[in-house]
């Protein structure tokens, strides 16, 4: 797993976003089509833990490039210093071990691709929404302060209100774990 425990300012969180959206990229990409696709029961596919990852990315993209203000107005504002990564990885993993679900950010769960053809193009699709989506949240957060990131907050379903900086310890933590869980199963 990478090392990003010390990320903290907008100066090391960024590119520690970028590698972490990296290594998922990567290890979508050496999967050969069967693995990709392959669902183990009862757990998702390596395609499938990618469209999750999808779906729980964009809301925080999205919330990224909202007026400062409106989200003040929707989900408050903190006056404390951001918790570090391992705090909310911990926190997370307290959740999971509760039995926390996926939830509306589950996968929909596609027929897996008949031929080889198909299998080729929906890969290419949702890896090249991926690395999109990856290189979207970079851009948006360069365009927020340290300052905003602690301020900020928007409300995570499982860990409550989260500040911007949080949600994106959170994230990338989440994104290391699926990947890993990804990796795991198909070393088994």
């Amino acid at each position: 797993m990478l090392q990003i425990d010390d990320a903290y300012t907008k100066r090391t969180l960024v590119p520690a976003l970028e590698r972490v959206h990296e290594e998922v990229t990567q290890t979508l990409k050496s999967l050969t089509l069967d693995e990709l696709f392959m669902r183990p029961k009862p757990a998702w596919s390596p395609a499938d833990t990618l469209r999750h990852l999808i779906k729980s990315v964009n809301p925080i993209l999205i919330v990224l490039r909202l007026p400062k203000l409106l989200l003040a107005l929707l989900f408050g504002t903190s006056k404390k210093p951001s918790r570090k990564y391992a705090e909310i990885r911990n926190a997370y993993l307290r959740e999971l071990a509760n039995g926390l679900q996926a939830g509306r950010y589950a996968p929909t769960l596609d027929e897996p691709p008949i031929t080889v053809y198909e299998a080729q193009k929906v890969r290419k699709k949702i890896i090249k929404k991926w690395v999109k989506l990856g290189k979207a949240l970079a851009a948006a957060l360069r365009g927020w302060s340290d300052g905003d990131l602690d301020r900020y907050r928007l409300p995570h379903p499982a860990l409550g209100k989260l500040s911007m900086r949080e949600m994106l310890f959170f994230t990338m933590y989440h994104n290391l774990h699926h990947v890993n869980t990804v990796r795991k199963r198909l070393h088994h």
